[in-house]
């Protein structure tokens, strides 16, 4: 019989621990894959969304320089010439900039304005002109009368302007209109919402300007034939053009592509520090800038932060997955003892043993892993390098050289050596852990040390409920020794000398617990961190700001059908000096009407502001932010006060690094101080996006904003949705992995326990309660990881809630504290504990049905061989 044969005879004869053990490598293999892959796609993402919500002016890299008249008085247009400048500008940058780096776009103003006087029956007293060129205008607008402008060099100047431009000043084609300017067409934009008109913003609106004292001012745009950009031959317009480029960013660029955004950064910084040629001769240079840098920055704190947590998250059903390795390749060797005898006795060698076992392991490992690899691949956005082929290999390997190593080691107990260097390495494990929490508890980190130090706090508590989980299994078989029945104490006994797998299926569910919990806590204070983000942003159901409000506005406000409540704020003063004893602090003065509890009560916001605020009598009360604590003192015109309250910040309000609030009645002429921001509050069942549409009604020129827009947003962003759905498919593999753990820890007791389960069944036990002995093997232990890893679990969210930086993923100015959601952890355990329990309940049912007869056969035939 050749090695081929026996290996095959040996699948054949029992297939499934094979089995198991090739879908757990797949299942590894598939984690280890698609784990950096979600990582990445996360993190493009990430940035994808922070560079699409830049605006043109924030994002863009853009660069002005000023075009000199020419001196031969001929005609030069410099548009070929930039636009070459300005692809060569954009080659030369080194990947990823390149591609995320749209082509140049370009506009030209001429450096001065000029003014007339439109007729009185406009309504403005002055109309202000802009002169512009684009190049590409006639590709983002279209004509609705007339023709584009061109050079024209005895009559007045031909122009373009906006169509809203020309309905609202009753223009046509054909007008002379301002400072000799000839209208030959009128535009409107193809798309106004195009990110391109934030540089160019005359070229899709006019704007207003008013003047107490005057009245309203018209500005518009007036667009020039392209090729006076390069200076008028004529020499009406004597100053020189001011031209300014820009690359608009493409957020689409990114996906896929792995950007690394400490490099990206690094890449603008080389952009932006040098100057540029943008003439053939070289004379004509620009310095680009951005404000990309700070986003890019953010961004990257951002990356770190999520980074942790979903590592922090895999640990769990990487580590479960381990131990099921273990335990799978366990059962197979444990399969294979009785061949392994048969073969040796019948002249097989060691070593010749050894390499069946090699064999079998790569026959099993490497097509199952490969193929998690692939189904990782192809379920899981991103590509492949070469590194994450290196894990796929090394996970393919482990099979091969845990069921080799099950015929190199030694039989029987390990020695006392063994022993000795087994307490060391725990010592040190537990030595680790402790200065790794320690470092974690000591101040805000990220990296490998927040995703290291989870895993070996972890990994300690695992060792610790090995070691201690035989005191209350020992307590147990005490209290139940005097009582009468077999099954409970025999169950302790056997649960407490020979419990089911050995330490693997206790850790596996220790680890999994441990890092699950985690994973929930941790998802679900961001979750309400980003709520609580919203509720700060605008403070109310609804937030009003821009023009005064007053109070016959706040009156229509009020009246607004789903309006339960509403408040104004006023800033009173910039600088007021509040003093506490021996110290004094600038603070800005805002007022409140006595609402504002009631408008906070109703929000997420809370009890921020306390009622007695408003209280009438004594001294008057405030509430401060960044400026003291509380205590009596003064505030400029209240004399003394009394700070009722400190807090981080006013829900709503952007409030200044130091501040006050104080009640506008106690002010003094607080009345008359314009308010420029309202809170309200809705009716339970009012629609706040159609409230939100009546005050805009009402308020043409207010910002509005809706709490529930907000929430809306953040709870849609990239990050929030990437996390929760990298750990509820880790959650589930935990879960599932957990499963099999326990089950594959049953059978390796199995022989044992049909063999004890016959002889009981002699005895006069029955079905019923051999299956109680059966359940007893694991769930004592099962319940003790599950509460101590739960335990841990709440640990380690703790400290990495104090240690890394969830702020940057919930948008807000201070981190977020540990929020427990009884919901959530409940059903994490709960959906761990039925794992468990199926597993336990499986077996136990299987062992209800042993076939005593054919068992004692088999005891029999061991005894005499």
């Amino acid at each position: 019989m050749t090695l081929w044969t026996l290996l095959r005879r040996q699948v054949a004869d029992g297939p499934w621990p094979t089995m198991l053990l090739a879908f757990t490598v797949a299942v590894v293999s598939a984690l280890a894959t698609a784990v950096p892959r979600l990582v990445a796609d996360l993190d493009d993402r990430q940035l994808a969304q922070r560079l699409g919500s830049l605006s043109a002016i924030a994002g863009d890299v853009s660069g002005t320089w000023s075009v000199p008249a020419p001196l031969d008085g001929q005609l030069h247009d410099p548009w070929d010439d930039n636009a070459d400048a300005a692809e060569a500008i954009r080659q030369a940058q080194p990947e990823p900039l390149r591609s995320l780096l749209a082509p140049a776009q370009f506009v030209a103003q001429y450096a001065t304005t000029t003014s007339s006087v439109p007729p009185q029956a406009s309504g403005y007293y002055t109309v202000t002109w802009h002169l512009l060129v684009d190049p590409a205008l006639a590709e983002h607008a279209e004509l609705t009368d007339g023709a584009w402008p061109a050079l024209d060099d005895e009559g007045p100047q031909q122009v373009a302007v906006l169509a809203d431009a020309a309905t609202r000043m009753g223009w046509e084609v054909g007008d002379v209109v301002g400072n000799d300017y000839l209208i030959t067409g009128i535009f409107r934009p193809r798309d106004a919402t195009d990110v391109r008109w934030e540089h160019l913003e005359l070229g899709r609106r006019y704007n207003e300007l008013s003047d107490p004292n005057r009245g309203i001012e018209l500005e518009v745009g007036v667009f020039l034939p392209d090729e006076l950009a390069g200076g008028d031959p004529t020499g009406r317009l004597q100053a020189p053009f001011r031209t300014t480029l820009w690359f608009r960013l493409d957020p689409a660029a990114v996906g896929g592509s792995g950007v690394d955004v400490d490099s990206l950064n690094a890449q603008v910084t080389g952009l932006t520090a040098p100057s540029w040629s943008v003439s053939p001769d070289g004379a004509t240079t620009v310095r680009l800038a951005t404000e990309l840098g700070p986003a890019l920055t953010s961004v990257s704190a951002q990356q770190v932060t999520t980074r942790t947590l979903v590592w922090v998250s895999a640990a769990g059903p990487l580590g479960v997955g381990a131990a099921l390795v273990l335990l799978a390749a366990r059962l197979v060797a444990d399969r294979r003892r009785g061949t392994s005898a048969l073969t040796a006795a019948r002249g097989l060698s060691r070593r010749q043993q050894r390499s069946l076992a090699l064999v079998e392991g790569l026959a099993v490992g490497v097509p199952s892993a490969a193929l998690g690899h692939l189904a990782a691949a192809a379920l899981s956005p991103g590509s492949d390098g070469w590194v994450a082929w290196f894990w796929t290999l090394l996970v393919a390997l482990v099979p091969a050289g845990l069921l080799t190593a099950s015929l190199t080691a030694a039989p029987g107990s390990p020695g006392r050596a063994t022993a000795r260097w087994r307490v060391v390495a725990e010592m040190l494990v537990l030595l680790a852990a402790g200065v790794s929490a320690w470092q974690l508890a000591s101040g805000p980190t990220g990296g490998v040390l927040a995703v290291a130090s989870p895993l070996l706090v972890a990994v300690a508590v695992v060792l610790a409920v090995l070691r201690l989980y035989p005191l209350p299994l020992r307590a147990l078989q005490a209290a139940l020794r005097p009582r009468r029945g077999l099954v409970g104490f025999l169950g302790a006994a056997r649960a407490l000398r020979s419990p089911a797998g050995g330490a693997v299926p206790v850790a596996a569910v220790v680890l999994g617990t441990t890092m699950a919990v985690t994973s929930s806590l941790l998802l679900g204070t961001v979750s309400a961190g980003v709520d609580s983000s919203a509720w700060s942003e605008v403070g109310g159901d609804v937030r009003v700001s821009g023009p005064p409000i007053t109070d016959e506005m706040a009156g229509q406000l009020a009246g607004i059908d789903g309006v339960a409540a509403m408040t104004r704020l006023r800033l009173a003063s910039s600088n007021e000096t509040l003093r506490q004893g021996d110290d004094s602090t600038l603070v800005r003065l805002w007022l409140a009407d006595d609402s504002l509890p009631v408008v906070y009560a109703a929000a997420a916001g809370g009890d921020a502001v306390p009622e007695e605020l408003f209280e009438d009598g004594g001294d008057a009360r405030i509430v401060t932010g960044g400026a003291g604590g509380t205590g009596s003192g003064t505030l400029g015109a209240l004399g003394a006060v009394t700070v009722a309250r400190s807090v981080d910040d006013l829900p709503g309000v952007l409030t200044g690094s130091a501040w006050a609030l104080a009640d506008v009645d106690r002010w003094p002429g607080g009345g008359d101080v314009a308010s420029t921001l309202a809170l309200v509050s809705l009716d339970d069942d009012a629609d706040p996006a159609a409230v939100a549409d009546r005050v805009a009604d009402l308020l043409p020129t207010a910002k509005v904003q809706t709490a529930a827009a907000e929430l809306d947003a953040l709870r849609s962003s990239p990050t929030l949705t990437g996390l929760t759905r990298i750990f509820g498919v880790l959650a589930l593999g935990t879960v599932g992995l957990l499963l099999l753990a326990t089950a594959a820890s049953q059978a390796l007791a199995a022989q044992e326990r049909r063999s004890l389960g016959a002889i009981l069944r002699t005895l006069g036990l029955g079905p019923a309660q051999l299956r109680q002995l059966t359940a007893w093997e694991l769930a004592p232990i099962v319940a003790v990881a599950l509460l101590v890893g739960a335990a841990a679990g709440l640990g380690i969210a703790a400290l990495l809630v104090r240690s890394v930086d969830l702020a940057s993923l919930t948008e807000s100015a201070t981190a977020p504290s540990l929020h427990v959601d009884p919901l959530g952890l409940g059903a994490v355990l709960a959906g761990l504990l039925a794992a468990a329990g199926l597993s336990i309940l499986t077996q136990a049912w299987r062992a209800g049905r042993v076939d005593v007869a054919d068992q004692l056969r088999r005891n029999d035939d061991t005894t005499h061989a």
